[in-house]
């Protein structure tokens, strides 16, 4: 009676003996042909295919590899809907952040203005402390901030002080 190679008996059996490539298609057939083998022998075990024969029980065998193979592939399905789900998640969190970001900020400290290239610049920080920049058109912005508009935010800032 010949003896049965265990998987790594094979596998050592085949190590530098053929590529690499060729060494996993063989241990992958093994593996296969293993796994008809003990699927044939628990088919075998059930009483209620005791009647079956040969055709019959490698139809159900076949069936069985099958329905393997699709909970295997929705597995496989599943897992990529999580990770899609997960990356739209985060693509609505950076939306909302995004939105968020829009929303009316108040410049506290303003540390740099600059005029360069037709672009006024203030930077500062937030009402959080981060650091923020806003850039203008200079040439629209000396369109509303005018001589009027100066003295009007002059005067604002002298009846603030006045009154604390």
């Amino acid at each position: 009676m010949e003896k049965k190679l265990t998987r790594e008996e094979y596998h050592k059996g085949l190590i530098g003996k053929i590529p690499k490539k060729l060494h996993k298609e063989m241990l992958e057939e093994f593996d296969k042909k293993e796994n008809e083998e003990l699927l044939r022998n628990k088919l075998m075990e059930m009483p209620e295919l005791e009647d079956l024969n040969n055709n019959e029980i490698n139809t159900v065998a076949l069936l069985l590899e099958k329905h393997d193979e699709l909970k295997n592939h929705i597995q496989v399905l599943n897992k990529e809907h999580e990770e899609f789900r997960k990356e739209q998640f985060k693509k609505m969190a950076a939306l909302e952040d995004e939105i968020e970001s829009r929303h009316t900020k108040r410049m506290n400290n303003i540390n740099t203005f600059q005029c360069c290239d037709g672009e006024l610049c203030l930077r500062g920080t937030d009402e959080m402390g981060a650091d923020f920049t806003v850039w203008y058109d200079a040439y629209d912005f000396l369109d509303w901030i005018d001589t009027n508009n100066l003295q009007y935010i002059k005067d604002q800032i002298k009846k603030h002080i006045d009154n604390k």
